[in-house]
């Protein structure tokens, strides 16, 4: 009867085991959704070629740096196949490393005139789950911003999902701005057709106004669209523009507004009394930023500051705004320690209460 009983009795001891072993398991990633963390995923930095056309890619860590601990394996894919990068040799610490297809456990070929370039980070931690993916698509490739990678340029990650031609050919970290811009310049025209000569705007940098009527910008170099450019209090409608921007080139382009402005062209323009706003300026930057407030009068005594946070939600800073309405934030946390490249959230609360949120960009 032992004998008998005893595998329906392992297999519910088994089964039970499975069943906790599950509500664990769902528990654990419930825990993860509920409480998210930054995974650490490696990210494509910058692409370049010889002059044999052999490609070498340039990977970061979000982390800040690699460690053994966190990955699992990182892969390399094109539109000719997928490669695991050889890790064994990667030392503890390396903050940028360079990819060939001589690091790839089987190698791979890069089209130059038009491919598409997927970087995979398995994590350890969770390994099996879908690994976090990085993509650059180039060239001719569908969806691609760069038209092509002549000799002497190389593709180079900004932020987000920015990607820009860049004049330098060594090995840059992410979010290095020299050599990526071309300049846009030109009038700029009201709804009316009325040339504007003051105000603040931007496109991807802020504009500035020459006292000969003229504007000037540096825009970073990829097949740019704009609908849109920020205005000092709010976003304005513009006559679509579509340019092909290469580095250190010069572009002539009007810019025509299809919304009308008041507070964006008044040099002095003051806030009616129901707004509320935050912007900061410049936009991004590097050490430093002004954070500009702008309230009610009835709210112009109030107690206020500003709140910066991480892309984890954590409470890096806080700011105490002075009657005048302006405050700079170094870059750095509450501690003195200096802030890390990437996007920072920051919040205006009044007397206790949210008012205004907006993002930032902190590039070193």
């Amino acid at each position: 009867m032992k004998s008998h009983f005893t595998p329906n009795k392992c297999r519910g001891i088994n089964m039970k085991k499975a069943i906790v072993c599950l509500v664990l398991a769902l528990a654990s990633i419930n825990g993860l959704y509920a409480n998210p963390i930054a995974l650490p995923q490696a990210g494509i930095s910058q692409l370049k070629f010889d002059g044999n056309n052999r490609w070498s890619l340039a990977i970061y860590f979000e982390s800040s740096s690699y460690q053994k601990s966190l990955y699992d394996s990182i892969c390399v894919s094109t539109s000719s196949g997928l490669s695991k990068i050889r890790l064994d040799n990667v030392s503890n610490g390396t903050s940028i490393l360079v990819v060939t297809s001589d690091s790839l456990a089987s190698p791979l070929s890069v089209n130059r005139t038009g491919d598409i370039i997927k970087l995979y980070s398995y994590i350890t931690m969770v390994r099996d789950w879908h690994p976090l993916e990085d993509s650059l698509p180039f060239g001719n490739y569908p969806g691609s911003t760069i038209d092509s990678l002549p000799t002497g340029y190389s593709i180079i990650h900004l932020f987000l999902f920015l990607y820009s031609k860049d004049t330098t050919q060594a090995i840059v970290s992410p979010f290095d701005t020299a050599g990526t811009c071309g300049i846009l310049r030109g009038h700029i025209y009201d709804k009316n057709n009325n040339p504007i000569l003051n105000g603040y705007f931007r496109l991807d940098n802020p504009i500035i106004l020459n006292n000969d009527g003229t504007y000037s910008t540096n825009v970073y170099s990829r097949k740019a669209i704009f609908n849109w450019m920020n205005g000092s209090q709010a976003s304005i409608r513009i006559d679509t523009l579509e340019i092909n921007i290469n580095p250190g080139c010069v572009y002539n382009q009007d810019i025509h507004l299809l919304d009308s402005i008041v507070t964006s062209v008044a040099k002095n323009s003051q806030p009616s009394d129901h707004s509320v706003n935050i912007m900061n300026y410049p936009n991004p930057f590097n050490p430093s930023t002004n954070i500009i407030v702008t309230v009610p009068s009835s709210m112009k005594y109030s107690r206020k500051q500003i709140d910066i946070y991480n892309t984890l939600g954590q409470k890096i800073n806080s700011l105490q705004v002075p009657n005048q309405m302006v405050v700079q934030w170094n870059g750095k946390e509450s501690t003195g320690k200096s802030a890390a490249s990437g996007i920072y959230y920051y919040r205006l609360i009044v007397d206790g209460k949210i008012m205004k949120s907006a993002s930032m960009i902190l590039l070193k």
